[in-house]
């Protein structure tokens, strides 16, 4: 709910019944308020009919309540109200400043305001709040105490045939405006700057001292939105290294058989003549070791204590997206090195088709398809009427991973990591790679003060058969 906070005068004050009688609004006076120049008249602000539900508070803090409402009248000349001030600490102490002329404003609290041009054309009065500076003129009493006023002017206000006078009455001495609009307080133009900002009358309050943003360097008020950690793109997935991957690292010594496979059938003649013969099997042992990658550092331990423990978790992330981007290099360089090239085909496809036959005719499957981005980007291009018929019906592009894939066929995978006009394919099977579970070791160092923490990833990777693997070079189009 928007509102208004416009201020009036004291007109009387009464040490004896306890009460302040003001003019809350004054018509036709221009009002210097936060959003320019306001001006109210007779008829704009509505009424409620029980007076007594109004309250008076101290500086529009509603916890502060210092007073009820007992009466509320519309003049020509503005509202005028009544208010009994609660025989309290703070109450006591509003009446006596009222008497000393420190604190003789109020201001009137307007809910739901519509402003044309200036004027407050619509509103509901919902109370007021007693203020030090008013921004209406002649809106300060100039007094000492409620005993020795010499009157200037006395005050009566009539209503309901019943005249409202001020026991030990407190006469008004007109003072000159406590301000006047200047290039600080641009009222018409901020005030359609903000309404046009809210597209409707906000709330308004005194144009007293300004504060702006600079004010609070120190972030008491004016709180930073704090996003986080800001995203940034990187590419750690291991599309090579994945089609690859068997399982998992669990001992300093990896091994496995060999057997040669020699023993060879012949023809036989039968009746008893002496069976043919082979050479007989041999068997061979091979072993190789995991490689590891580690990584450790030294926090100082009031980064932990003081500060956000997922700083660990972060250093962890980070180490292991480092293990991925150097693995990934790794199996891409052993699959180059290891991968029989052949002929230079005329295009991708061509290269599929070749890599298909060699498979099937060693007895091996065709399982995987590594191509360099610009070969494709080729395949990806291939118009429907000419791509052949194992991608026309079946093939599924995935744009965001750069997959190809059909169904019973191979994955093709696209990977910056091969040189450009370069496929590679071939069984999954023809190379092992393995790693074990993440070590992570944290560790309290008392002498430094610090916590030591550390990473260790141990990855093994051996070419089991390079006949099941083919690498086509040059590669032009699809």
């Amino acid at each position: 709910m928007s509102e208004i906070h416009a201020y009036g005068e004291l007109l009387t004050a009464s040490a004896e019944d306890r009460t302040l009688t003001y003019k809350l609004l004054p018509f036709g006076e221009e009002g210097f308020t936060s959003v320019g120049k306001i001006i109210a008249s007779k008829g704009s602000v509505t009424i409620p009919e029980d007076v007594n539900s109004l309250e008076l508070n101290e500086e529009h803090d509603f916890k502060k309540q210092i007073g009820k409402f007992v009466r509320v009248e519309e003049t020509d000349s503005g509202i005028e109200a009544t208010v009994r001030i609660v025989n309290t600490t703070k109450g006591n102490d509003a009446l006596t400043l009222a008497a000393e002329g420190l604190r003789t404003g109020i201001s009137v609290e307007i809910a739901n305001p519509i402003i044309r041009d200036g004027k407050l054309t619509a509103g509901q009065l919902t109370g007021a709040g007693l203020v030090v500076r008013p921004a209406f003129k002649n809106a300060q009493l100039v007094a000492a105490d409620f005993g020795n006023l010499t009157p200037e002017k006395e005050t009566h206000m009539e209503t309901n045939s019943e005249t409202l006078e001020a026991t030990e009455a407190v006469s008004v001495v007109q003072a000159a405006p406590v301000f006047a609009a200047s290039a600080n307080y641009p009222g018409d133009f901020a005030q359609t700057l903000l309404a046009a900002a809210r597209g409707e009358n906000g709330p308004l309050t005194a144009a007293l001292a300004e504060v702006h943003t600079d004010f609070d360097p120190a972030k008491i008020y004016l709180k930073d939105q704090d996003l986080g950690t800001l995203w940034n793109a990187r590419r750690v997935s291991r599309p090579i290294a994945e089609r690859f991957l068997k399982g998992a690292v669990t001992s300093l010594t990896l091994t496995g058989t060999r057997r040669t496979r020699v023993t060879q059938v012949a023809d036989w003649a039968g009746n008893r003549v002496e069976l043919p013969t082979s050479p007989g099997f041999t068997t061979t042992r091979e072993w190789w070791g995991p490689v590891a990658k580690a990584v450790a550092l030294g926090l100082s331990a009031e980064i932990v204590a003081f500060g956000d423990a997922s700083v660990i978790s972060d250093i962890y992330a980070d180490a292991l997206d480092s293990y991925y981007t150097q693995t990934e290099a790794i199996v891409v360089d052993r699959v180059l090195s290891d991968s029989p090239a052949v002929t230079a085909t005329t295009g991708a496809i061509a290269a599929v088709n070749k890599a298909a036959d060699t498979m099937n005719a060693i007895g091996a499957n065709l399982d995987f398809v590594l191509v360099s981005p610009d070969v494709h980007a080729a395949i990806r291009d291939i118009p429907a009427a000419n791509a052949p018929w194992w991608l026309q019906n079946q093939g599924k592009l995935s744009i965001s991973n750069g997959t190809i894939s059909f169904e019973g066929g191979p994955i093709i995978v696209s990977s910056a990591a091969l040189p450009i006009k370069t496929v590679i394919a071939g069984d999954a099977r023809a190379i092992d790679f393995r790693e074990s579970k993440d070590f992570r070791h944290g560790a309290h160092n008392l002498p430094v003060f610090g916590e030591d923490i550390s990473l260790v990833k141990f990855y093994a990777l051996k070419t089991l058969d390079a006949g099941a693997l083919i690498k086509f070079t040059n590669v032009t189009g699809a």
